[in-house]
């Protein structure tokens, strides 16, 4: 798939993989500006909730506007491959970042968090709920110590705006992360369920350790 092109976009090099899709950077072959491109794995892409998590991702990312939340440009296909164009984010995951630099400040440690609730806030602003919020899914660019959170993918409306796509006794998230409705299953979680993410993050970032060893 590198060096396919998407919007005048030529694919370079994969950048990581996971279990709903492939992320690769790529260039713009007219302007030069780098960016990330999303491609939703091609068995997946059966897979009509999948489908409509990975659309929601680039609707929601969209429509949301702020330093801390990597940007999203708009949403395509490459050879039949629902993805995504993005914001590339020069930097390393929250874990990483608090792994390679044991002895920050705790005035800067507080400065991190700070941003993470900036752009939570603001998402919730706009009723929206992301749900998966972990170190993971957390970008620190390690020049500017800028926070982004990354993948919306199964963020939803807040649910006085609508329904969404969970069912009840279905678990949306990552265990050591969740909250305590979230593991339950319960349909209709709120913003709530972040709020509790963002104090287990909070812990993580002050100590250096998560609260739950998922191993």
């Amino acid at each position: 798939m590198l060096g396919k092109l998407i919007h005048d976009y030529k694919l370079e090099a994969m950048l990581g993989e996971g279990g709903m899709a492939t992320v690769y950077s790529a260039r713009n072959i007219h302007t030069d500006h780098e960016i990330a491109i999303k491609v939703m794995d091609h068995k997946l892409a059966r897979s009509e909730s999948a489908m409509i998590r990975f659309q929601n991702e680039a609707t929601l990312g969209m429509g949301l506007k702020h330093p801390n939340i990597a940007k999203v440009y708009k949403s395509g296909e490459l050879e039949g491959h629902p993805c995504i164009l993005m914001e590339k984010i020069d930097g390393v995951m929250l874990s990483q970042f608090l792994e390679q630099n044991g002895k920050l400040s705790i005035s800067l440690k507080l400065q991190l968090f700070q941003q993470m609730l900036s752009a939570i806030g603001y998402a919730h602003s706009m009723k929206v709920v992301h749900r998966d919020l972990k170190p993971s899914n957390i970008m620190v660019d390690t020049k500017s110590t800028t926070i982004y959170i990354l993948d919306f993918g199964v963020a939803r409306l807040d649910v006085a705006e609508g329904a969404g796509l969970t069912k009840t006794g279905m678990q949306i998230g990552s265990i050591p992360y969740m909250s305590p409705e979230q593991i339950a299953g319960i349909k209709n979680i709120d913003y709530r369920t972040d709020i509790y993410s963002l104090g287990l993050l909070l812990y993580e970032v002050l100590t250096g350790q998560p609260v739950y060893d998922s191993r």
